[in-house]
Order: structure tokens, then C-alpha cells, then sequence
């Protein structure tokens, strides 16, 4: 099977960036995959995260006015294909022009599969919304993370795999710090505004606890918010970090606070270590992930008031702490590599066949 991804870019901390080299390397290495990574205007470099030898990256450029970067793309993917003759083309870009492939390539080509990251919230303009759904019906397979995802979507026939989680080490770390901790790139729609809205409702009540964030972004705007909020110096901005597991160990809660989510990888990853969650039940992922009151807590979007609550309530329960991570340990089993890169290889050898 040959296999070409189409991105944006590689080099970033992200989520999507973690996920597709994970896949990748494995469907290299487990399946014999010839995979290659096409990269769209992003200056060569290694990857923040770990990729096989395997697989193959190459970069192509793009640029000047909207007419000459479409003309440049076309190119460059046509290029792509001709050179690779891949039997599966498969698209990760959450932006419109990643729907514009079918159109743009000849029309004997390899099968073509969208795999889309984003929640369609992301999309404040009406008419992106209004073109994304038609366009991602040209594809052969339209792949989402959530059976929320579908729905959003309003496309019955769309395939649903979740991303796959990390591999992180199968022991927990049994002693925590009294540490809140969020992952996330520092913007209005990861909510973490909201979150220090809610942890400056009850830091006073407790001392010798505080939140630590890490994420990509200027935290200058943050910070400032944090001492506006009389919580400066009880909440910790810092850069992403490769070895997030150590991380998501010591801390003895975590908040997701977005707005929106594709998926809410972080919180698969906090499970998956044993971190008990809390996140708002935003579109979409959350609630297709966690199972409330059973291996973590929803709070209804945007209810700092309840965000602020659930914290408070877990902060003085640690056997209701310790309960939730346990069930979140066994809840995040079902996200194992093996069991997702076998449906995505189910789903290649569907197409090419």
C-alpha cells in the first residue's frame, strides 16, 4: 500500500501533528505502508514529535495572489501524485482549500480520503459552511473522530475512527502535586480565559494548589488576565514540552476548557495516564469521550460557574479522584494504535480494492 498524506505542516506541538506521525510510523512499520508526507509551505526541519525513518517527507510551496497559490497547489499536488502514484491520497488540512483536492487533481487518480480534525465551529463564515459539506462529499471516504463529529456534520455516510492515543508508559504515578494542569495552544478557543475565570473563583480556598498550562502562544495576555483576576502566581504558563506524559503524571487534575475541539486528544492522553478529568461538553469530542460522573466530568459549555464547582468538589474528594482515573484508565483501552490503524488500514484496502 502506497500511502500519501497531505498537511500543512509537521513541526508543530499540536495535536494533529501527533496523531499523523503516530499513524504513519505504525503503518509503516506494522503494515509495510510506503508512506509518504507531502508538506505545504512550512520550511523543512525534524518534527517536534517522533516519525519512523520509513516514512518519507517532502515539502512544496505555495504563494503570491489567490489565483497564483491554487495554480501552485494544483501543481505541486499533481507533481506529487504523478512522481509517488500512491493508491490512497489521504487529505488532513482543517482548512477549505484541503476540499478543493478532489477538484483539482486529474480525474484518474488515486482513491482520496478527507480526514478532518476541526470542529466545523471553527468556521465562523456562513458560506465556508455552506461549500464544506458539498465538497467533502467528492471525496471516496470522509473520515471523523466522533460519532458528534458526524452529527455536526449532518453526512450519515461519514466513516468514524478516533485519533489513536500515544504511546505513554503503561504505569501511573501514584503520587501527584497539588496541580491542575491544561493543555493547549494559548487562544480564545481553547478557553483558557475561562479556566482562570473559574480558578479565580476558589484558588483563596485552596493555597497550595495551582494550574499549570502549557501550550504554544505569546502568554503575555494571559499572564496579565491572571493578575487581573487576583490569580497571578497561582497559574504557570509554559512552552510545549515533547515528554507531556511526565506532565499529565504529576498533576492530580485536568481541565480542558475549550470552546470547540476536533477530538480533545489531551484528554485521552490525561486518561490514559491515570489524570482525572474535567472538561467542558463543547462540540465536539468531549462527550463522546468521557462518560459523566463515570471516568471523568462534563460541565455544560461555557458554565465557568460549574467548571469552578467541579473543580472545588474533586480538590476535597480524592477517593472520588482516584475512582474516576481508575474507570478513565479502562475507558481509554478502546483508543489503543493497533485497534484504530486497523480500521484505517480496513478502510484503505476498502477503497483500493
Amino acid at each position: 500500500m502506497k500511502l500519501l498524506y497531505i498537511v500543512n505542516g509537521i513541526r508543530g506541538s499540536g495535536g494533529l501533528e501527533r496523531v499523523l506521525l503516530h499513524k504513519a510510523s505504525y503503518l509503516s512499520n506494522t503494515y509495510g505502508y510506503a508512506v509518504r508526507i507531502l508538506v505545504l509551505n512550512e520550511s523543512p526541519g525534524d518534527p517536534f514529535y517522533p516519525v519512523s525513518p520509513a516514512v518519507e517527507i517532502r515539502h512544496f510551496h505555495a504563494s503570491g495572489s489567490a489565483v497564483a497559490y491554487l495554480r501552485a497547489y494544483r501543481n505541486g499536488l499533481r507533481q506529487a501524485v504523478a512522481q509517488f502514484q500512491p493508491d490512497v491520497v489521504c487529505v488532513c488540512d482543517d482548512g477549505l482549500k484541503g476540499l478543493l483536492v478532489p477538484l483539482l487533481l486529474p480525474r484518474s487518480r488515486p482513491a482520496l480520503v478527507y480526514e478532518r480534525h476541526a470542529s466545523l465551529e471553527l468556521m465562523r463564515s456562513p458560506w465556508q459552511k455552506f461549500v464544506m459539506r458539498p465538497l467533502a462529499r467528492l471525496y471516496d471516504a470522509f473520515v471523523l473522530l466522533t460519532p458528534g463529529n458526524v452529527k455536526e456534520w449532518g453526512m450519515p455516510g461519514a466513516v468514524v475512527i478516533p485519533n489513536p492515543l500515544p504511546v505513554f508508559p503503561e504505569r501511573t504515578q501514584p503520587q501527584r502535586k497539588p496541580q491542575i494542569l491544561c493543555v493547549g495552544t494559548l487562544s480564545h478557543n481553547k478557553g483558557q480565559d475561562l479556566l482562570i475565570e473559574a480558578w479565580a473563583r476558589i484558588a483563596a480556598r485552596h493555597p497550595d494548589w495551582s494550574v499549570q498550562v502549557y501550550g504554544k502562544g505569546d502568554p503575555a495576555p494571559w499572564i496579565a488576565l491572571a493578575a487581573s483576576s487576583g490569580v497571578s502566581g497561582r497559574i504557570g504558563f509554559h512552552p510545549p514540552v515533547a515528554d507531556i506524559a511526565a506532565r499529565y503524571q504529576e498533576a492530580s487534575l485536568f481541565v480542558l476548557p475549550s470552546r470547540s475541539e476536533g477530538f480533545g486528544m489531551v484528554l485521552l492522553e490525561a486518561m490514559s495516564l491515570g489524570t482525572p478529568c474535567i472538561s467542558f461538553d463543547c462540540p465536539s469530542g468531549p462527550g463522546d469521550i468521557l462518560t459523566n460522573g463515570v471516568d471523568g466530568i462534563l460541565v455544560p459549555p461555557g458554565d465557568v460557574v460549574g467548571l469552578a464547582n467541579a473543580m472545588d468538589d474533586l480538590i476535597n474528594d480524592p477517593a472520588r479522584r482516584k475512582a474516576l482515573a481508575g474507570q478513565a484508565r479502562i475507558s481509554s483501552g478502546k483508543y489503543a494504535i493497533e485497534e484504530v490503524a486497523q480500521r484505517w488500514h480496513e478502510l484503505f484496502s476498502r477503497l483500493v480494492a
